[in-house]
């Protein structure tokens, strides 16, 4: 499965990524999702992406409603290579783990 959390700038997804990829069993993950262009998205450090591999915690500063619009586009074009993907505010998430911190939009 591919988990994606997302929230505001400086909300703990980064921070947290470790604690969070091993709450969701996710081997990989992506910081930083922004959509480039039709088929393509990049991370905070400027790599390319054309797909996810299961297993993977994709973290975006996206909205709730541009994220499900990309998450949906990817998976329309096979850019998700397998099964489905599943949507997480930070704050539950961080909620879910114990930790404190400032809700998500």
């Amino acid at each position: 499965m591919i988990h994606i959390v997302y929230g505001p700038k400086a909300s703990g997804k980064t921070r947290n990524k470790q604690r969070i990829a091993e709450e969701f069993g996710c081997e990989h993950v992506i910081d930083g999702v922004t959509p480039y262009r039709s088929g393509i998205f990049r991370d905070d450090v400027g790599l390319m992406y054309s797909s996810v591999e299961d297993n993977t915690l994709v973290l975006t500063c996206m909205s709730k409603e541009e994220t499900i619009r990309w998450a949906m586009r990817m998976g329309e074009t096979g850019a998700f290579r397998v099964g489905p993907w599943a949507l997480h505010r930070i704050d539950e998430v961080l909620k879910r783990l114990g930790i404190d911190a400032d809700p998500a939009p």
